[in-house]
């Protein structure tokens, strides 16, 4: 989350004035069970409490499965609690699809929470449900894993990246004036592992061509005279996956392999060399 700040003031200080084009949207990952729903909201969505599991209805579409709050260490701004933020309920994402090892299919939802504190910091969670076989035979949703993204949310995007049947996720989230990053989670050894993770300030983007999955993430390109955050001709950083990871693709990149830092290094020299002429 420190690159979320650093973004945003790098693009406070280069592009103040700038309309940033929207990029791509999709959504992330992290684990904590120690967070609960209120009654209210049970009543309200009509879900059904089972020591922590809960029951989704078809006619709410599983949004009864988002907690009005949160508990735990998610490593962000010191702070241990969040609380559901309504105001982010238009990009809310829910997805279905088969994730891990078993035939049944997982519930995905993304949404938006604020710090519990006077700070209020948006902070963009993604929780991914199992189904299971509770009391009477009822199917409802056990929480497997809960991930903190960036600031807010984007969408959330399933692909069968080895044609094996399951799922990734690929998720895209926001921050900033026009900051964007993007996680890939896969089932592994029995969890959701985090296989590969993105940040850049130009638009991120996610594609799959004849069968092989595709990141291109873009670059800065300060070479070219005028450019800027609103233009169109952004270097590309491109990923291809390989059927283990998403390596870095020299054939189809129009930049060399940079990544987040490095590329926030030179924005930061550019702003200094533009502000001493």
């Amino acid at each position: 989350m420190k690159r979320i700040l650093l973004t945003g003031l790098i693009m406070l200080l280069v592009s103040a004035n700038v309309q940033a084009k929207e990029s791509i949207k999709m959504p992330g990952l992290m684990h904590n069970r120690d967070f609960f729903k209120t009654d209210a909201h049970s009543a309200a969505y009509g879900v059904e409490m089972e020591e922590g599991i809960y029951k989704a209805t078809a006619s709410n579409n599983f949004s009864s499965l988002i907690p009005l709050e949160l508990k735990g260490d998610y490593g962000l701004w010191d702070c241990y609690e969040f609380v559901y933020e309504d105001g982010f309920r238009e990009y809310e994402t829910i997805v279905k699809g088969n994730l891990d090892d078993d035939p049944e299919e997982e519930v995905v939802i993304s949404f938006c929470a604020r710090t519990k504190d006077d700070m209020q910091i948006a902070t963009h969670f993604c929780q991914i449900y199992d189904p299971i076989i509770g009391s009477g035979n009822k199917i409802v949703y056990r929480l497997a894993k809960t991930i903190c993204g960036n600031m807010y949310p984007g969408t959330i995007e399933l692909s069968d990246l080895n044609g094996d049947g399951k799922n990734a996720i690929i998720m895209f989230s926001h921050g900033g004036m026009h900051g964007t990053d993007i996680y890939a989670y896969q089932w592994q050894e029995g969890d959701y592992q985090k296989i590969f993770e993105e940040a850049s300030a130009c638009p991120i983007e996610f594609e799959v061509q004849q069968k092989t999955a595709f990141i291109k993430v873009g670059r800065e390109n300060w070479e070219q005279e005028n450019w800027c955050y609103a233009s169109e001709n952004n270097l590309w950083e491109v990923y291809r996956w390989n059927g283990a990871e998403f390596a870095y693709d020299e054939t189809k990149s129009t930049t060399p392999l940079l990544g987040f830092t490095e590329a926030m290094s030179r924005t930061m020299e550019e702003y200094v060399k533009r502000n001493k002429e």
